[in-house]
């Protein structure tokens, strides 16, 4: 009977995990950049840490209100954070590509991006890597 509660509580406590607010993502602190899309503009975003590349396709509504994104989505500070999965730490190239009515709006990449990890749902939970980067 006491091995069974002590399993019951292992369990229940590894299901405590969440991964929101974590994760591997970068974010590009995107500036006026971010203004040259109007409303029911949309722009698809290719970013990409290494050779692995997420695609997104967003949307603004108005203002400062964007839509769509899975990988991707621009706050209204003119952030653009994208989850891409697989980035280890340490430093690694970054690029970052806006397309605006077939057209390349921006085309960025950086060398040496150092990404840091932290563990903001406990070290049970899982490591996150992320890097910051002003353009």
């Amino acid at each position: 009977m006491i091995r069974w509660v002590m399993v019951v509580a292992a369990v229940g406590f590894s299901s405590c995990c969440t991964t929101v607010g974590c994760g591997e993502s970068v974010m590009f602190q995107l500036g006026a950049a971010s203004q040259q899309f109007g409303v029911n503009e949309t722009v698809a975003v290719k970013a990409c840490v290494g050779s692995t590349c997420v695609t997104d396709t967003l949307t603004r509504k108005s203002g400062d209100e964007w839509v769509g994104g899975t990988d991707c989505n621009l706050t209204t500070d003119g952030a653009l954070g994208c989850f891409v999965s697989g980035t280890g730490a340490g430093t690694h190239k970054v690029t970052l590509q806006l397309t605006k009515n077939g057209t390349v709006v921006l085309d960025e990449t950086r060398e040496g991006v150092t990404f840091t990890e932290s563990n903001p749902n406990g070290l049970v939970c899982g490591t996150c890597r992320r890097a910051s980067i002003t353009l």
